[in-house]
């Protein structure tokens, strides 16, 4: 009796051809446009919104009304609970020299971590002007900045912003006119302390 050739039994991929593509698009094509797509969803939103308000334009502090000076003095860390934690600032707010006159400064500040969705604000405060000494604000922040966000990116910052309110009442016209303006702060933090609850 002869040896029959046994027929060629197709390959697991030919018999199972609706499997095969649901694997690779599953296991090759999702990951590829999943992973990039994640990547490009957190860099476009990284930067905050600044006071609960969108399109808010960042004004430079050469180019506001008010000359800046903050120091970070103090950062006590959030206790087991991650509550009580604040970033404590000092810091001096003085308007530049004008003709007109400038009242009922209002300023608030946010504290904003980089790519994350996390944001705190201060308590809305009137100032008398000028202030020549230092003031002094504390700011809750509770955030773990170890916290894993995505392979290659850790949370930076947080980053400091003011929103200043005041009136400028125009000399020539006699009128009072109200601005509002919002400007990135950059702090030393050389002298900081830290503090453990």
């Amino acid at each position: 009796m002869a040896n029959k050739k046994q027929p060629k039994q197709p390959s697991f991929f030919k018999r199972h051809r609706l499997l095969s593509i649901m694997l690779i698009l599953f296991l090759i094509v999702l990951p590829l446009v999943f992973i990039p797509s994640v990547y490009i969803y957190k860099f476009s939103t990284k930067n905050p919104v600044l006071f609960e308000t969108k399109g808010v334009k960042l004004v430079k502090s050469e180019d506001s009304m008010f000359n800046t000076e903050f120091i970070l003095s103090e950062i006590k860390m959030p206790d087991k609970d991650n509550l009580k934690g604040a970033y404590v600032f000092k810091y001096k707010l003085n308007p530049k020299e004008t003709v007109n006159t400038i009242t009922n400064v209002k300023y608030q500040f946010q504290l904003s971590v980089i790519w994350d969705n996390y944001t705190t604000y201060s308590q809305e405060n009137l100032t008398t002007m000028p202030k020549d000494n230092y003031g002094t604000t504390s700011i809750e922040f509770n955030y773990d900045m170890d916290k894993f966000i995505l392979p290659l990116i850790n949370a930076e910052g947080p980053n400091l912003y003011i929103k200043i309110t005041y009136d400028e009442v125009l000399l020539d016209l006699g009128s009072t006119k109200t601005h509002t303006i919002y400007m990135r702060l950059d702090y030393d933090d050389s002298t900081t302390k830290v503090t453990l609850q």
